[in-house]
C-alpha cells in the first residue's frame, strides 16, 4: 500500500469512526464489560490519540531529528479524567484534529513520506 492509499484509509477510517461513534446511545456509552473500556473511554482515547500523532506528525515534517515523545495509554483514562469528560466533545475534538492532520499529510511532499 503506498502513501497515498494509506492516508485515504487513514481519514475514512476516522469519519467511520467519529460518525460511528456519535450513533451510540447514552445509556451504552458508559456499558463496559469484564474490565474492558467503555465506549465513552475508546472514544475519549483515539481523540487523545489524534492529537498525540498530530504533534509527532508536525514534528517529523518539521523538524530534522525530532523526538518522539512516548504516551502511556493505560495512565490516560485517570489522568485525563475520561469518567467526567463529555463525549460529544472529543468527536468534535477528533474531527477537528483529524481534518488538521489529514490535510497535513495529504500537503506532505512525497519526500517527506
Amino acid at each position: 500500500m503506498d502513501h497515498n492509499q494509506l492516508l485515504e484509509k487513514y481519514h475514512s477510517s476516522a469519519i467511520s469512526f467519529v460518525e460511528e461513534g456519535k450513533k451510540i446511545s447514552a445509556q451504552n456509552l458508559n456499558l463496559s464489560k469484564d474490565g474492558e473500556w467503555s465506549a465513552a473511554f475508546v472514544i475519549h482515547h483515539i481523540a487523545d490519540a489524534e492529537i498525540q500523532f498530530g504533534v509527532r506528525y508536525a514534528n517529523a515534517l518539521a523538524e530534522e531529528n525530532p523526538t518522539i515523545v512516548p504516551f502511556d495509554e493505560e495512565k490516560f483514562p485517570t489522568g485525563l479524567q475520561y469518567d467526567k469528560r463529555n463525549v460529544a466533545t472529543s468527536l468534535q475534538s477528533l474531527a477537528a484534529s483529524h481534518a488538521m492532520n489529514y490535510e497535513i499529510l495529504k500537503n506532505a511532499s512525497d519526500v517527506d513520506w
